[in-house]
């Protein structure tokens, strides 16, 4: 490794530090020489599913120096009511730097992403176990100042089935923090009837509907991934709205292939969120690129 260009090991180093942390800390075990050059991708990803990781990782990023710090790029972790202290002051820590953030909300208590800023997080996915109706209840007025000024892509997944009227509203609220920067938006775990397949072309073409605000102005795609298999009229329905959101030129509907997220573990949406870090799939979740892929 030594007699390796220290450009050539720097790439190496950077690419082998994708896997949620394990690689940094063996890199670091290895030998001074890959300690120090690991150094600026200690925290590039890290994977905390397991709630006795948080109190560790947040001692180990505490006690780094500057360059490890600010090192922070990807973040996946699962928030329980016993880490939720720790939790939430991991994500206060690593705000500044953080670029995609996957989280797994164990209890309804969102209230951390809701008052950080993240200046850099282009990439957000919220995994609610419950939902929070109440909590969204009581939000009061918006900041003046988005709190998410560089969102581009946000994915809101419900473990239970959701009505359309409960994803798009838990939806809404980190869309109208992302200032206009949001392109791209998708809810899971969603179900529908005939209603709410009418309520939907409101929603695309930004049209005021009773108790659900319209899409951001700037959002160009919203996907619905349902929970449940829908039967052929539905589909029929459904695949109508794509093309009337096409021909009027109003917000992309795309309806991606229905999926129970319902027995999803945290490891299981860990394993998800690796395969997009590594490169090993293209990242439909967080990035919803797939144009082809994702229609039915």
């Amino acid at each position: 490794m030594d007699a390796l260009p220290a450009e050539l090991v720097v790439q190496i180093v950077e690419f082998a530090c994708t896997d949620g942390g394990h690689t940094a800390c063996a890199l670091r075990a290895t030998s001074k020489y890959l300690c120090r050059a690991s150094e600026p991708f200690r925290f590039y990803t890290v994977a905390l599913r397991n709630p006795k990781q948080s109190p560790c990782f947040l001692e180990a990023f505490k006690d780094s120096s500057q360059l490890a710090r600010a090192s922070a790029r990807h973040l996946f972790i699962a928030i329980y009511k016993e880490n939720a202290q720790v939790g939430n002051l991991i994500l206060q820590s690593i705000s500044r730097t953080i670029e995609t953030l996957t989280c797994v909300l164990r209890e309804p208590d969102d209230k951390p992403l809701r008052r950080t800023t993240f200046p850099r997080l282009a990439a957000l996915t919220l995994v609610y176990h419950e939902y929070t109706a109440r909590l969204f209840s009581r939000l009061g007025p918006f900041p003046d100042t988005p709190t998410l000024p560089r969102l581009r892509d946000l994915h809101i997944a419900h473990r239970r089935p959701a009505l359309v009227f409960r994803a798009h509203v838990s939806l809404d609220w980190f869309a109208r923090r992302a200032g206009g920067a949001l392109v791209r938006a998708r809810v899971s775990g969603v179900e529908l009837d005939d209603a709410w397949v009418l309520m939907l072309q409101d929603i695309l073409a930004r049209r005021p509907v009773r108790y659900l605000p319209p899409v951001p102005a700037g959002l160009a795609r919203y996907v619905v991934e349902l929970c449940h298999v829908p039967d052929a009229q539905m589909v029929e329905e459904l695949r109508a709205l794509q093309r009337w959101a096409k021909q009027e030129g109003v917000v992309e509907f795309l309806l991606s292939p229905w999926r129970s997220r319902a027995h999803m573990t945290p490891g299981d949406w860990e394993a998800e969120w690796l395969a997009v870090q590594r490169g090993a799939v293209r990242p439909r979740v967080e990035r919803l690129d797939d144009d082809a892929d994702e229609q039915a």
